[in-house]
């Protein structure tokens, strides 16, 4: 009996502390965070797409940012950024958008939200670019990703 009321003794504590903690966020406490996201794209040429769904993990409202990063751009090549209604094209240097996706407490983002595409304007290389989402202007709470999209010569 003795052993009984020390495991509940002992237990107790561990069980208060973890009923204490939000389930929904993830073990790095981000804000947000990636469902899925496209890392490389590949086509003869025409319009290659990347995308990326993106989770609020708080139960408050996010305005995430977004800004695009030229890693590497073939010259023939644009990229196009839409977020929510409005769409930016030609874009050929990095670029901070003053469009913002508005997330809902623990609202997954859809392609309405957020795309991007790029133009291969017929020439073969490989650009790559990175997208990264800054959500209610916390820049430690940046997430990002990179794709790389390959134009290869049609045989």
């Amino acid at each position: 009996m003795k052993k009984i009321l020390t495991i509940i003794a002992i237990m107790m504590p561990l069980m208060y502390l973890v009923s204490c903690q939000d389930p929904v966020q993830p073990a790095n406490d981000q804000l947000i965070s990636f469902v899925s996201k496209t890392d490389s794209v590949e086509a003869i040429s025409g319009l290659m797409e990347s995308n990326a769904v993106i989770k609020n993990n708080s139960d408050k409202q996010v305005r995430i940012k977004l800004k695009l990063e030229v890693i590497s751009l073939i010259p023939a090549h644009r990229a196009l950024v839409c977020m929510g209604d409005k769409c930016y094209w030609g874009v050929t240097q990095d670029t901070e958008y003053p469009a913002e996706i508005v997330l809902e407490p623990y609202q997954e983002s859809t392609k309405t939200h957020f795309f991007a595409q790029l133009e291969t304007g017929g020439e073969t290389g490989i650009s790559i670019i990175r997208y990264k989402f800054t959500p209610n202007g916390d820049t430690t709470k940046t997430i990002s990703y990179t794709t790389t999209y390959r134009v290869v010569s049609g045989l």
